[in-house]
């Protein structure tokens, strides 16, 4: 009796462990770039030319001793687990990802965060080229030593197309005054979070067709503006139960159930008790 009660209760839990993750996910927008986070541990999906490597933390050495540089602290990620170290000192490393953004959507925007180690200096390249090999937009940064975000909004006469998206990054050789002599060491660029968010209308009708047609004729160019976190329509969450209200609903539901079977148990063990000591 009492593995059917634990059984049940781990159900109960299991339950709503699923209905919390699922409730979760409706909040959260999904990248249509696959591995931007680079949480695979790898460089899944990217195609990758010269030095390019997915780490958890990086530390950089000066040619001293071979001593951990003490005024650099370690390199981590902008979230997550990992990032993307792109390049070396002096070469450079590349990696790209080809999507396509639906003929339909209302709003595409593109993110990604960057910074370098140890100090500012290090080169990166960002592009997006159409599905004929044409730029579409290409921006050239210079490093520095805190995570910062960049954001693009993709004109709508691009959807429908296969896109490429590209980063290009080069590490440079800085030197360290210590005591008489100076230490080398490296720079590099670091790379973290590339999304592209695809905002998709509900339904497609004729009419939203036409609509769209119109505003592919009159979007200006891509220009850096924040990125969209629209969420799901708020009559999605109104509909159905939220979390803890399921949460609770489960608790009060379970909960008699579990006493009262515990309750019988403990009575049927009293009975056969006193039976026992009758005979």
């Amino acid at each position: 009796m009492r593995k059917i009660i634990l059984r049940n209760i781990s159900f109960a839990f299991l339950l709503l462990y699923f209905l919390f993750s699922f409730c979760n996910c409706l909040g959260e927008e999904k990248s249509i770039l696959t591995n931007g986070d680079f949480e695979a541990g790898r460089l899944r999906a990217w195609g990758v030319e010269g030095p390019a490597k997915v780490v958890k933390t990086y530390i950089v050495w000066g040619n001293i001793s071979q001593m951990e540089a003490t005024d650099f602290p370690a390199a981590v990620p902008h979230s997550g687990e990992y990032f993307l170290v792109l390049g070396d000192e002096n070469v450079a490393g590349t990696i790209s990802q080809s999507v396509k953004i639906h003929e339909n959507a209302t709003r595409a925007v593109i993110s990604f965060w960057y910074s370098c180690t140890p100090t500012t200096g290090s080169k990166l390249s960002f592009w997006i080229n159409d599905e004929e090999g044409m730029p579409v937009r290409s921006v050239n940064f210079i490093g520095i030593m805190a995570w910062k975000e960049l954001t693009y909004v993709i004109d709508p006469k691009y959807f429908g197309q296969k896109l490429t998206i590209g980063f290009q990054g080069e590490g440079i050789t800085n030197y360290q005054a210590m005591a008489d002599e100076r230490m080398r060491y490296e720079c590099l660029m670091l790379l973290d979070d590339v999304s592209l968010i695809v905002d998709e209308p509900i339904s497609t009708p004729t009419s939203t067709a036409t609509t769209t047609s119109t505003k592919i004729t009159t979007t200006t160019p891509l220009t850096e503006t924040p990125p969209s976190r629209t969420g799901p329509p708020i009559g999605l969450f109104l509909k159905a139960p939220g979390p803890f209200e399921i949460a609770i609903i489960l608790l009060v539901s379970w909960t008699p159930i579990a006493i009262a079977v515990l309750y019988r148990s403990r009575k049927m063990r009293e009975q056969k008790s006193r039976v026992k000591v009758n005979s």
